[in-house]
């Protein structure tokens, strides 16, 4: 699986972000909100400051800590998260 191509779209699987490569799976930190959307920093393998995560708390989302997601490398640079994109091989 790492290495493979992958094609990936926008979390909202509106906007094709281009191709890019899997580079295995990360923990990730990301806030589920009270409607059941995520939220994350761009880099989410940091875990969020105790002070952004008593603001998250306060609007409803919860802290969401996942062991195992994948991480991808866009060809253009920019380096997303299986939480936050739609993904598939190419």
């Amino acid at each position: 699986m790492d290495g493979s191509r992958v094609k990936v779209m926008s979390g909202n699987g509106q906007t094709d972000l281009g191709l890019g490569t899997l580079v295995g799976c990360v923990p990730v930190y990301f806030f589920r909100g009270p409607e059941g959307n995520l939220l994350s920093d761009k880099l989410c393998e940091k875990k969020p400051s105790r002070a952004q995560i008593c603001v998250m708390k306060l609007s409803g989302a919860t802290l969401v800590e996942k062991q195992a997601n994948p991480k991808i490398v866009l060809d253009n640079g920019d380096t997303v998260y299986g939480c936050q994109v739609w993904w598939s091989k190419a």
